[in-house]
């Protein structure tokens, strides 16, 4: 589903602030179905985001990462709920 609304080999990003009001991001690239950051390979964006969140010492599950990561269309960035909305009407899953 997700190469379906991104597309292969796409930019994919999911940031948020510290406690100390940095803010860190992770930018990562999606090939096929799988989310690549560095060396670390995730097969869904809940486990991408849960393991950001883990590096920084956070305690949080997010509700929605569709919604919490982006994807960048002509270097523009969407939320990637964004595309998965307006895809609905196209995409079979």
């Amino acid at each position: 589903m997700l190469s379906k609304c991104v597309g292969r080999m796409n930019d994919i990003r999911h940031w948020f602030y510290l406690p100390n009001g940095a803010k860190t991001v992770w930018h990562a690239v999606l090939s096929g179905e799988t989310i690549i950051y560095k060396d670390m390979e995730f097969d869904t964006l809940e486990a991408f985001v849960s393991a950001h969140y883990e590096a920084e010492g956070i305690d949080f599950v997010s509700k929605d990462c569709w919604e919490d990561c982006d994807t960048n269309v002509y270097g523009d960035w969407k939320p990637l709920s964004e595309m998965r909305d307006s895809r609905k009407h196209f995409v079979k899953e």
